[in-house]
């Protein structure tokens, strides 16, 4: 899996496995040096059919880090078209490829003939937002994006498409009436956080439970193991992924394992 983006002359933001490089500093060109490490870390992929379409393939897949999911579709009910996925993706046919992250989306579709609207996003150095492209909204929907500042850097402002507003690191529209823009800057911070992750009865925390990070920065991935006879629900914030790694940190994150017995739900 991928450990870290390191740049010269070009500093950016890692969203995904899109490195989205900030302005050229000074004369001549930029490098970029990916850095890579051995993992074993099986990722969740997770595919969700919206209103008014089904989906065609393997919803609920596992995939070893870096490897292929496999290819789903989206087929939208008569008399409707699909829009794109949660995540701005707009292939109707989707295969996740050299996965290192979760994937949980949800395919969007609407009648056919609603007016469709480009929501753009602009961001200034010091971050990124996720997705980093333009999303395809259709009138009267919100548009949502993660506001992801780099290490050493803070979300500064955000603003556009309306009354919008602004939710730990997520920024969503007013429903949107014309194409528009979201802008995001960011200051520089050197805040620290804490992370600290406890195994709640039943399992334990494999990788390093207490952590320091710089605003913006990543954490290292935590994995939690339940004991035979019990399975992973979820976080005490709600996420399930499992493993989890906390990214473009902007709080202090204090969370606990929950474990429940095999055959209970």
């Amino acid at each position: 899996g991928v450990v870290e983006v390191t740049s010269d002359g070009c500093e950016g933001t890692l969203v995904g496995n899109i490195y989205v490089a900030g302005p050229v500093v000074g004369p001549g060109s930029c490098a970029i040096q990916p850095v890579f490490a051995a993992s074993d870390v099986v990722y969740p992929l997770n595919y969700t059919a919206g209103p008014n379409c089904s989906i065609q393939g393997e919803l609920s897949q596992q995939v070893l880090s870096g490897n292929d999911g496999t290819a789903v579709t989206v087929v939208p009910d008569p008399g409707y078209v699909f829009v794109q996925w949660s995540d701005g993706s707009a292939d109707i046919v989707r295969q996740d490829t050299h996965v290192f992250n979760p994937v949980d989306v949800t395919a969007q579709c609407v009648a056919d003939g609603t007016p469709i609207y480009t929501v753009t996003p602009i961001y200034g150095q010091g971050g990124a937002t996720s997705p980093p492209n333009a999303q395809l909204v259709p009138l009267g929907y919100k548009a949502q994006f993660k506001i992801l500042p780099g290490p050493g850097y803070a979300i500064d402002t955000v603003s556009g498409c309306g009354a919008g507003s602004l939710v730990g690191n997520t920024y969503t529209t007013a429903g949107i009436t014309a194409d528009c823009q979201v802008t995001a800057t960011f200051v520089a911070s050197n805040t620290m956080y804490d992370l600290n992750y406890a195994a709640g009865f039943g399992g334990a925390i494999q990788g390093t439970a207490s952590q320091q990070v710089i605003s913006g920065g990543n954490g290292t991935p935590v994995t939690a193991v339940p004991n035979p006879g019990r399975y992973f629900v979820q976080w005490s914030d709600g996420s399930t992924d499992n493993p989890r790694q906390d990214k473009n940190v902007i709080a202090n994150v204090d969370v606990t394992a929950q474990f429940a017995d095999d055959g209970t739900y």
